[in-house]
């Protein structure tokens, strides 16, 4: 068998797998397999990039309330970077986790700007739009966002919670 291409389903392999587990909330399996997508991920898979594995982990480091270290994947993140929208998404995703650790609100209005200037066409920069306003408990802006967010990826990662929070809002 090619070793290339032996890595390549072993990337995709894990990356599913770790999606699954997040999806269920089993955040540890999650991290577990998204680290042996990385190891074996090769530059340019053009399949998955590096930065879409590192985004899930930092997520599930975060949802696992492991902060450091989702901290250190942010910072992987925003190194690879390359546009100006980009990282303002991921210098949300940070001000987010510092809100998280500190449960300081002027955290979740930092993130808000620069989610504010993220990619409008991002369904996780809608997403995050929406969460922010939901912890300012400006309801009505999240449920704007959260449709949003529907709207460019009918299959979010976040559909249950937006679907949760739609139910319990439209009642």
């Amino acid at each position: 068998m090619n070793p290339l291409l032996n890595r390549l389903e072993i990337t995709e392999s894990n990356f599913n797998l770790a999606l699954n587990f997040y999806k269920n909330k089993n955040y540890e399996k999650a991290i577990t397999h998204l680290t042996t997508a990385l190891n074996n991920n090769l530059k340019n898979n053009p399949k998955i990039p590096n930065n879409k594995i590192l985004y899930y982990l930092f997520l599930s480091y975060q949802k696992n309330k492991q902060y450091k270290k989702s901290l250190t994947i942010l910072k992987k993140i925003i190194g690879i970077s390359k546009t100006k929208r980009y990282n303002h998404f991921e210098q949300g995703l940070g001000e987010l986790n510092n809100y998280f650790s500190t449960n300081n609100k002027e955290n979740i209005k930092s993130a808000l700007k620069h989610f504010v200037k993220g990619s409008p066409n991002d369904p996780d920069n809608q997403y995050y739009l929406g969460y922010c306003y939901l912890l300012l408990n400006k309801k009505n802006d999240a449920k704007l966002h959260f449709k949003a967010c529907l709207t460019l990826d009918p299959k979010h990662l976040n559909i249950h919670s937006i679907e949760l929070f739609n139910s319990l809002t439209s009642q």
